[in-house]
């Protein structure tokens, strides 16, 4: 094995150990194997990431992919409890800082899925901090509202005071998500299509096109009549509405708590 995986591997599996000091110290040590294989693969196919450990330390790669299989079919292992026990350490670092940026958005997998990804913004990047899988052909148990409501209740303690804000594209863009955001107080900044429903057709106090003013004036979007608005799509609209943005003018509907 070379040398620098392997200390790496050893290293981690001991921080592994450290943040889950219940787990027994083989599956420390097999998930730690696992991420670095994920790792150097760049990739989370078994096949590749057992190929990559095959020729890092010399043995078979069937043999390696049989021990990822196990691990992750070991049903003592909860993923979602060992995701928690991760959290307060993945957000330490964000912790103490004013203002935290996270993202939420829905991916179409084909025709049979739909993934609700939410994350961390870091200099232009999303960090994945939760997802689920969804079926996109019927109807699913959980609200995606009640998945993103999960989504800031999973991280909002390991934040301290600092201020969250929550970014959303036009799909997701509801009024049930600025109550989540409200119920959690988090502030918001959710992107809306300004060619369709009120912003179209309406107009403000001076006579001019409700969609010129929110153009001109951001702040101005979350107002009573944008709020009115929302409402009235969050009642007709389906919820993973058309999100193909392209060649829309849209702009951001921010809001901020006292």
């Amino acid at each position: 094995m070379q040398a620098s995986v392997y200390t790496v591997w050893q290293q981690f599996s001991c921080v592994v150990k450290q943040i889950v000091p219940s787990m027994h110290g083989h599956r420390c040590k097999t998930l730690a194997w696992l991420v670095v294989g994920m790792m150097v693969a760049g990739s989370v196919a078994s096949a590749r990431i057992a190929e990559v450990l095959r020729r890092l330390n010399g043995t078979q790669a069937s043999s390696q992919e049989r021990t990822i299989s196990r691990f992750l079919a070991n049903a003592a292992i909860d993923p979602q409890a060992l995701w928690h026990s991760f959290l307060p350490v993945l957000l330490a670092g964000w912790a103490n800082q004013a203002e935290v940026t996270f993202v939420v958005d829905t991916t179409p997998l084909g025709n049979w899925a739909i993934i609700v990804s939410f994350g961390i913004l870091h200099h232009s990047r999303v960090w994945p901090l939760g997802w689920r899988v969804m079926p996109a052909d019927q109807s699913w148990d959980e609200h995606q509202y009640d998945l993103i409501a999960q989504f800031l209740a999973a991280v909002s303690p390991h934040l301290g005071q600092t201020q969250c804000r929550l970014l959303a594209d036009s799909g997701l863009s509801r009024e049930k998500l600025v109550q989540v955001c409200e119920q959690y107080r988090w502030h918001y900044l959710l992107r809306i299509e300004l060619d369709k429903g009120y912003y179209a057709s309406e107009v403000d106090a001076q006579g001019q096109p409700m969609r010129a003013s929110a153009q001109r004036h951001p702040e101005f979007a979350w107002s009573v009549l944008a709020r009115a608005r929302l409402a009235l799509e969050n009642a007709s609209a389906p919820d993973l509405a058309d999100r193909d943005l392209a060649g829309r003018p849209s702009g951001p509907v921010g809001g901020d708590l006292g």
